[in-house]
């Protein structure tokens, strides 16, 4: 993933223990191990959010896999509590009777489905107390159903209730500043009165005072499906991208990965030809606290003509400390036009630029997205300085 200027984000599911009753699970598994922390609920097995065995069982698997992989973030899904399940016509209560009856023999006051949010609120404050001490380059983000609860925004009038159902209160994370981004699944259609994209993104907009990243959403398996085309996933990028008034960290997620495999409708040549024309940078998280001026400066640089005669090759020699490097960041300048390379891999110190430039400019990139001190060098004779972009 680095090799091609990506972030990796680990994502996981913390209280699903089995998800279809098609699987077999191993003896090791918790099921097996300590099926009474599990409960069934639907077609699936779940842990009991509740339970504190539970939730540092998931804090050392999350903690286990920063330490063991270089991640750019660790990311969870939608499930909390279970999205409601019907059970003879009517809907099913989760059971975790154990857990209430201790924490009200404790001595707990609050009503049940405060208790469950509170419990889920611990294990968010948890994971990016987790993150934040393990590495502090790492970001925490998550992909909550799209709408907060019905009546927020004003316009939505029947929705699934994130907070009273699945007991998730996703706003607080986001204004709390427990995240690094937010990702709400805005999977509804552009136009749709009640669950229109442009909306609900300018709602959980409004809801960032901290100033994080909210990156939506975008369901591209519902192309062909509701009679829904695969422009409309474009248009919700162009929202995202702010028109007029753009967002400079604008960003979204497209889900899912089996659409561009399968090419429906296209999507992947629209998308190469009309959304991702130029390669991006990650956005730049400062909060993280990265210092820029402790990134290393490229210097000297070389370059030469490249055997193809079509390109040229620029290398540099490698920084006595590259630890903090994710990328290098390549741009080339022909008359007044710069043009950006896909970031180059932290253990490369050597690009391709295209055609004969007469500047280039090559800067390091942190691992949370700042850019360090830019080294330019002249290529051909240049009439005035220009400034990089």
């Amino acid at each position: 993933a680095h090799a091609r200027g990506l972030e990796l984000h680990a994502w996981f599911n913390p209280f699903r223990a089995v998800n279809s009753k098609h699987v077999t699970v191993s003896p090791s598994h918790i099921s097996r191990t300590h099926p009474e922390y599990t409960t069934k609920y639907g077609d699936k097995i779940w842990l009991d959010p509740a339970q504190p065995f539970v939730r540092e069982r998931a804090l050392a698997v999350i903690r286990d896999v920063i330490r063991r992989y270089d991640i750019d973030a660790v990311h969870l899904d939608d499930y909390f509590y279970p999205y409601p399940a019907k059970s003879g016509g009517t809907y099913q209560d989760f059971d975790d009777a154990k857990s209430w009856a201790a924490y009200q023999k404790s001595g707990g006051a609050l009503p049940r489905p405060d208790w469950r949010r509170d419990q889920v609120n611990q294990f968010v404050r948890a994971v990016h107390a987790l993150v934040r001490q393990e590495k502090s380059s790492c970001k925490f983000g998550i992909s909550p159903f799209g709408i907060y609860r019905p009546g927020q925004p004003a316009q939505v009038k029947d929705s699934l209730d994130c907070y009273d159902q699945i007991f998730a209160d996703t706003r607080l994370w986001l204004r709390e500043g427990w995240l690094d981004y937010l990702a709400p699944q805005l999977y509804w259609e552009s136009t749709s009165p009640q669950y229109g994209f442009a909306g609900l993104y300018q709602w959980w907009q409004t809801e960032n005072v901290q100033h994080r990243h909210v990156w939506p959403g975008i369901a591209l398996y519902r192309i062909k499906s509701e009679g829904r085309t695969a422009y409309d996933p474009l248009k919700q990028v162009a929202i995202c991208r702010g028109g007029e008034d753009p967002i400079p960290d604008a960003g979204h997620l497209l889900f899912s990965m089996s659409t561009l495999v399968a090419n429906d409708s296209n999507i992947d040549g629209l998308l190469k030809t009309k959304v991702y024309t130029k390669p991006a940078l990650v956005p730049e998280s400062p909060w993280l606290g990265e210092d820029a001026s402790l990134l290393p400066q490229v210097s000297p640089v070389a370059a030469a003509p490249a055997k193809d005669s079509k390109s040229l090759q620029i290398t540099w020699p490698a920084p006595a400390d590259s630890s903090k490097v994710r990328w290098w960041l390549v741009q080339s300048r022909s008359g007044t036009t710069w043009q950006t390379l896909r970031p180059i891999a932290s253990t490369s110190c050597r690009a391709l630029v295209p055609g004969q430039p007469e500047q280039v400019a090559i800067r390091a990139i942190g691992r949370s997205g700042v850019l360090g001190p830019v080294q330019t060098i002249s290529t051909a004779p240049v009439s005035e300085p220009v400034s990089v972009p």
